[in-house]
């Protein structure tokens, strides 16, 4: 995971594009921090509200979606288009109300090129105009992600036939009793630990082909979304999850990229590996234009939807075993 140190407001601005590759517009940002170094975590992305808005269910709601994450401070950047002055109150209210939970470690405001704080009152250091934003800032990257993994390759002979005839063997299944039971076959055995870190091609095949069987797919993500979101401990073998899924997808026809991509985005999405998460959907897309979980992935994680939101439509999955 990147683990990028933001050493004081300047920096946390200027490192902005790059933490969230999108460019906000009348939104909110809330970063999630850890440690005394301040190493930069999570984001989260909403639409400024109104102060209408702004009740106790409001933000009951907005702190569910930390749980989970251990953060030790937020920053809270709101990108606006009038005057600060007219944001004032409303970042007040999310300063007094947050501040109950959570470490609030500064509220700032972004307008054309320009940014300051709502909390700093010294002229000298936060002018009325505000402080024009550097372009290339001096972050400082402990670790960067390697995003090497994500590539295809030449197609595997015997992935291709193995994965042809898993094929075969669902499609000769007419009934919905046969079918709801190798659906249940197939989660079983592509959940078990390991199923699919040995080298054998059956297991490859297995997990190419119960991916396209959207009730399949949607547990198996479900499965390990849920047992991977909880800690940083967790979100690493998601990474790793993320990494093999990828390395049979790198083998496989194109017909089966869309939907394993897909899964690897979202578990990189959700243990905070945002760029990566970037490049898999758009191997699933380049695979099939029109790939609905895909489509849907890569519209959350351009707007900044946070995580945590996206697992929660896992949380009733249609299947019976989980």
């Amino acid at each position: 995971m990147n683990q990028l140190i933001i050493d004081g407001p300047k920096k946390l601005i200027s490192s902005i594009p790059s933490l969230i590759k999108i460019n906000p517009i009348n939104k909110l940002l809330i970063f999630g921090l850890k440690g005394a170094e301040s190493r930069f975590s999570t984001h989260f992305s909403y639409q400024i509200p109104t102060l209408e808005i702004l009740t106790s269910k409001y933000f009951d709601n907005l702190l569910k979606n930390f749980i989970g994450h251990d953060l030790e401070s937020v920053v809270l950047v709101f990108y606006i288009e009038k005057d600060p002055e007219k944001y004032k109150k409303i970042a007040q209210i999310y300063f007094e109300r947050l501040s109950k939970k959570v470490y609030v470690k500064d509220l700032l405001w972004v307008k054309k090129e320009r940014w300051a704080s709502f909390i700093c009152e010294d002229l000298s250091c936060c002018p009325i105009e505000g402080n024009v934003i550097e372009k290339e800032p001096k972050t400082k990257e402990i670790h960067k992600f390697n995003t090497d993994f994500l590539k295809i390759n030449k197609v595997d002979s015997k992935l291709k036939t193995n994965a042809q005839k898993a094929m075969k063997i669902k499609s000769a299944i007419k009934d919905d009793l046969g079918l709801k039971k190798w659906q249940k076959m197939q989660f079983n055995r592509l959940s078990a630990k390991n199923a699919i870190s040995t080298a054998s091609k059956n297991n490859w095949s297995r997990l190419l082909v119960g991916l396209k069987d959207i009730p399949v797919r949607d547990a198996l993500l479900s499965h390990f979304i849920e047992r991977g979101f909880s800690n940083q401990e967790n979100s690493k073998k998601l990474i790793a999850l993320a990494k093999t899924w990828a390395k049979v997808g790198s083998f496989a026809e194109q017909e089966f990229q869309s939907p394993i991509f897909a899964c690897v985005s979202a578990y990189l999405w959700q243990a905070g590996e945002y760029e990566a998460a970037n490049i898999a959907v758009k191997l699933s897309l380049a695979a099939d234009a029109n790939f609905r979980l895909a489509l849907l992935l890569q519209n959350a994680i351009d707007s900044g939807v946070p995580a945590s939101e996206f697992k929660d439509i896992f949380k009733n999955p249609s299947h019976p075993w989980t």
